[in-house]
């Protein structure tokens, strides 16, 4: 009898990490991905040595490295006075105490790398221009149907498409989107400065800048986060004057809405599972979007390896709910942390300053030394 596939909803980072995860493990996947060609899009994002440590075990690893930048160090600024507050290490040390290095890429040469990979495997079958519309659990299967009525049978379906996930919304209707009240800005900078590879935060009143150099050319990712309804340049005028001679280099920002999908009881029914964005989209300030994604990707690779059964496997996603449980929470917290003023600014900043590296870096362990 032939095999049916997985299908997965969604061509992203989580949907092509995830058809890895599976081909690797013996099964044949369909990748349905609603846009009509994979064009460049997005900004900057920060692979923590957990990411790391998931592509690796995805086995993609080496190809990945190759469009990576190396950071030399987590450089803290108070977004007001302009101060440097904490300069901390992200070499040799840190990827000593963590296991594997800290890097930052482009959101497109890391698409471009994993649907690379992807399309090196005669498991996986990649179609863009179809919008999974519905989704039928079977007694033996799934039936997905797309815009234009077709319908693919697959073993299983896996919902890999994104925080306004439709698959989501059709196995739990009751899910919810939570708004924090906070836009992201984000614009690619021409970067001057090609001497400068460190990741810069700065923090101030409700507001909080992120920039970092990515790509091969001298390109900086530039993030700006504020409360709804106010822009970069409105804040502006409040800002240090470096940040204002940035934003003055911005032709153009992008708008994201501060997102987070409610925590779910469970991310699977049936035969059909959600993961990433889709399963647990949640604020990015702790920077790991994408390392979810993978982390998930790496747990079903692990976790098909282990269980013959794929709806049993399929099921068997409590760790991962518990810890990106744990991770909504303490990406809402680490928001409200960078939006202080007053005092509580002050004791922030205070505490940042003379805190020591090793406790600082302690705090991370349940973060970066997570490995599936």
């Amino acid at each position: 009898m032939e095999q049916k596939p997985i299908i997965i909803a969604g061509g992203g980072i989580c949907g092509l990490a995830s058809a890895l995860a599976a081909a690797q493990c013996g099964y044949d996947v369909l990748v349905l991905e609603k846009a009509p060609t994979f064009d460049p899009i997005g900004a900057g994002l920060q692979l923590g040595p957990n990411a790391v440590k998931a592509l690796q075990t995805l086995g993609v690893w080496q190809d990945v490295s190759k469009i990576c930048r190396a950071p030399a160090a987590l450089m803290i600024h108070d977004a007001v006075s302009g101060a440097l507050i904490r300069r901390f290490d992200l070499t040799d040390g840190f990827e000593r105490r963590f296991g594997a290095p800290y890097r930052v890429a482009h959101r497109a040469d890391l698409h471009h790398a994993l649907l690379h990979c992807a399309r090196q495997n005669q498991r996986i079958d990649i179609r863009s221009g179809e919008d999974v519309t519905g989704v039928e659990n079977t007694e033996h299967g799934v039936i997905v149907t797309n815009q234009f009525g077709q319908r693919h049978k697959g073993t299983a379906c896996i919902a890999a498409d994104g925080i306004k996930s439709a698959v989501r919304n059709m196995l739990f209707p009751h899910s919810k989107i939570c708004d924090s009240g906070l836009t992201i800005h984000r614009a690619p900078l021409q970067d001057d400065d090609l001497s400068d590879a460190d990741v810069h935060l700065w923090m101030g009143p409700n507001v909080h800048v992120v920039h970092y150099a990515v790509g091969k050319t001298a390109q900086r990712n530039l993030i700006c986060v504020t409360l709804n309804g106010v822009s970069p340049n409105d804040i502006a005028k409040t800002l240090a004057p470096k940040l204002r001679g940035i934003f003055k280099k911005v032709n153009d920002w992008s708008q994201w809405a501060g997102l987070s999908v409610e925590p779910l009881q469970h991310w699977s029914k049936d035969r059909c599972l959600l993961l990433g964005d889709a399963a647990h989209g949640t604020l990015p300030f702790l920077a790991q979007g994408a390392a979810m994604a993978l982390e998930d990707a790496a747990w079903l690779k692990s976790t098909l390896e282990k269980h013959s059964d794929l709806t049993r496997a399929l099921a068997a996603h409590q760790s991962r709910l518990s810890r990106t449980a744990k991770l909504h929470r303490a990406s809402v917290r680490q928001g409200k942390i960078y939006h202080q003023s007053g005092m509580l600014a002050q004791a922030r900043n205070a505490l940042l300053e003379y805190v020591p590296a090793p406790i600082f870096n302690q705090q991370l362990a349940w973060l970066y030394l997570h490995n599936e």
